[in-house]
């Protein structure tokens, strides 16, 4: 992580030098709002929709190995794997609180271990040669993206103002999973041509778990360094630019906050539990039973349609 980063908690227990008290949006020069509107979107919105897309990548990588024999390989049968599908989001719903909560206490740290962890664990699901290890394998990798499109927005949220956020977010969220899905099947059919190690250690569907995850662990261990946590710290804005950042995001706020967050507690949590909160999820839920589930199982419809599994 950057050596001038902090997380954000440590902003409640220190005086910051660099205050915005009384500042209103009129106080603020539009010309330099502009200007740094500009920078934060071409930082930090590339930045994230690589990150939700490797994501991606890695959650739906299963409904490819489905077609490369994954089924042969394990000897599963019936409900098998529809079973290893369904533990990824259990245990992505029970760890995505508490996730999220150590992401607001220890900073965008936090969500550059995560992604590395993932990585190793996509990594980890090439050597797998049993039902449970398939099961332990996915359950780990639900826990560790619990914090990601959440943890993504609580970043972004931290840099822009509420009228902005709505934007940023449809644009990293809506291009991520097409470049996933379009990307996706076009990686794992070249991966599966190609093994780095021998046939006697991978099974033929682990190819792609196994590359990928290689991949997504050296863009985590990257996030560590490029991964911003706080306007007060990041070292990619000047000084004047710093006290913009703060400005504004001051300027939003029904109170003055000064750069600082509110204290992550349980509390917390439950204020969340509003109706318009409770509404959007509900909805949000809805859209991904058709969304997920089609992301899964995509390749084995194509499959099924008559198309060779592989690129010609």
């Amino acid at each position: 992580m950057d050596a001038h980063e902090l997380s954000p908690q440590r902003l409640e227990d220190e005086k910051l030098e660099t205050t915005s008290a009384g500042t209103n949006s009129s106080d603020i020069d539009p010309v330099a709002e502009r200007r740094l509107l500009r920078k934060l979107d071409w930082y930090l919105l590339p930045l994230f929709t690589l990150l939700y897309c490797t994501a991606f990548i890695d959650k739906i990588s299963i409904g490819n190995a489905k077609i490369a024999g994954i089924e042969n390989d394990l000897r599963l049968t019936g409900l098998d794997l529809n079973i290893a599908l369904t533990v990824f989001y259990i245990f992505f719903l029970v760890a995505e609180v508490p996730s999220n909560l150590a992401l607001k206490r220890f900073g965008s740290g936090w969500l550059s271990a995560m992604t590395t962890i993932f990585g190793l664990i996509s990594i980890g699901t090439a050597f797998v040669t049993s039902f449970a290890g398939i099961l332990v394998t996915r359950a780990l990798l639900g826990i560790a993206e619990a914090c990601s499109l959440s943890g993504f927005v609580y970043l972004l949220s931290r840099y822009y103002r509420r009228s902005e956020l709505v934007l940023r977010v449809g644009i990293f969220f809506g291009l991520s999973p097409g470049l996933g899905g379009a990307f996706g099947g076009l990686l794992a059919s070249g991966l599966l041509t190609v093994c780095i190690l021998p046939a006697w250690i991978l099974n033929s569907f682990t190819h792609t778990s196994f590359e990928e995850g290689i991949i997504t662990t050296g863009i985590g261990l990257m996030c560590f360094v490029v991964l911003p946590t706080d306007p007060q710290y990041t070292r990619m804005f000047t000084e004047e630019e710093r006290k913009l950042a703060l400005a504004r995001i001051d300027a939003d706020q029904n109170t003055e906050t000064k750069g600082r967050t509110e204290k992550a507690s349980f509390a917390l949590v439950l204020r969340s539990f509003n109706f318009s909160t409770t509404l959007c999820a509900i909805c949000f839920a809805l859209l991904n039973v058709t969304f997920q589930g089609l992301s899964l199982f995509m390749p084995t419809v194509v499959a099924s349609c008559g198309f060779s599994d592989y690129a010609d």
